[in-house]
């Protein structure tokens, strides 16, 4: 949830947080985050899961036709209309399901026995077990069901001590993961995603949604949304193999960019300056190359065709920066060694065009987030 504390426009008090708030959309393929979508707090949980899936998986389909994606979400997002459209196209699925005294009479012999192994040994004990499972009216067909069968504190004779069953529904066949693995290794490694949420919303101010209309407040969570691409492109591909490997958003933020620079753009290239007693200028030379140089930071003549593309006719290019500027046309000098602009002699030089590996994907990334609101 994103509690606000005005009159925002989309605001409503939600019974089960307890004020008013927004509920926002997120979804994650590992930390490469796809959507962020903000909600009123009067809808379903589920609520536009399925159009935002639809969006995703469709060009994740047209890259990539047989991988397998596997949609791994809380109870809150298990609803028939989403299962069945997983199950049409192909998209697996596992997904929490809230108890209910049916489902836990179906493992009254789980729960039993692992209260037996809990009074013996005196620790929790967990029994899991396999059901195939239909609800009354809300689901169209059956499916397979996993319950773990829990007891936290051994029982006495005033009662049973505690017990926590808890189900999880999949389309995944039993020949990829048995009861065990597919609770333990597939629905709770859920908790690195929430991880992931609250690294953006917490440290990258997601939750700053003070505006007074929806779309204001959307437009919000989309600043926070990129700025969290832009750092998680920096922590894989500019940070591997330092000490900020693995480090948050907000380490990288407070130890990178939190810091007074003095920074200079000529024609080519960006220069910054730091101070000399910096403690993390090596940690920031050493982000920079992979960043700038490594992945890409390729000179191509700017006329040049792609590959499989015929490319634009190329004009006439005269030699004159003035009559450049005159007519509209961009260009620019490639330099060598000696720092003598290459062509200052000749009557023709070389357009250029810089293209950066790493600002292209995270763009790219960025461009997933952005749906038209309207």
């Amino acid at each position: 949830d994103d509690p606000v504390h005005g009159a925002q426009e989309g605001r409503f008090f939600h019974g089960y947080y307890g004020h008013y708030c927004y509920l926002p959309l997120d979804i994650f393929a590992g930390e490469h985050l796809l959507c962020a979508r903000l909600r009123p707090a009067n809808r379903d949980a589920s609520a536009g899961a399925l159009e935002e899936v639809a969006r995703i998986v469709a060009p994740l389909r047209t890259a990539w036709p047989a991988v397998r994606i596997i949609l791994r979400a809380d109870s809150g997002f298990c609803r028939d209309g989403l299962m069945t459209w997983c199950e049409t196209h192909g998209v697996d699925y596992v997904f929490g399901l809230a108890k209910n005294a049916r489902l836990i009479a179906l493992i009254e012999e789980e729960l039993a026995e692992a209260a037996a192994q809990c009074t013996t040994t005196g620790r929790p004990a967990r029994v899991f077990a396999e059901r195939t499972y239909q609800t009354l009216d809300s689901w169209s067909c059956a499916r397979r069901v996993v319950a773990k069968a829990e007891q936290l504190t051994a029982p006495t004779d005033d009662g049973e001590g505690k017990r926590n069953p808890r189900f999880v529904v999949t389309s995944l066949p039993m020949a990829h993961a048995d009861a065990r693995t597919l609770y333990e290794d597939v629905y709770c490694a859920r908790g690195e995603m929430e991880n992931q949420i609250k690294e953006q919303q917490l440290m990258l101010f997601a939750d700053r949604t003070s505006a007074a209309t929806l779309r204001a407040n959307q437009l919000r969570l989309y600043y926070s949304s990129v700025a969290y691409v832009l750092l998680a492109t920096l922590r894989r591909l500019g940070l591997t193999g330092t000490a900020l490997a693995r480090a948050q958003c907000t380490t990288i933020r407070l130890t990178l960019l939190k810091i007074g620079a003095r920074i200079r753009i000529p024609v080519r290239k960006v220069w910054i300056a730091l101070a000399s007693g910096c403690p993390h200028a090596a940690l920031f030379g050493r982000s920079t190359p992979p960043c700038a140089d490594v992945n890409a930071a390729r000179l191509r003549p700017r006329d040049a065709p792609r590959p499989g593309h015929p490319g634009p006719p190329r004009d006439p290019v005269v030699a004159n920066p003035a009559e450049n500027h005159a007519t509209g046309r961009c260009h620019g000098l490639v330099r060598d060694r000696s720092g003598r602009a290459e062509g200052q002699n000749t009557p023709r030089f070389r357009r250029f065009r810089i293209t950066d590996a790493f600002a292209r994907d995270a763009t790219r990334q960025s461009r997933t987030l952005v749906r038209n609101p309207g």
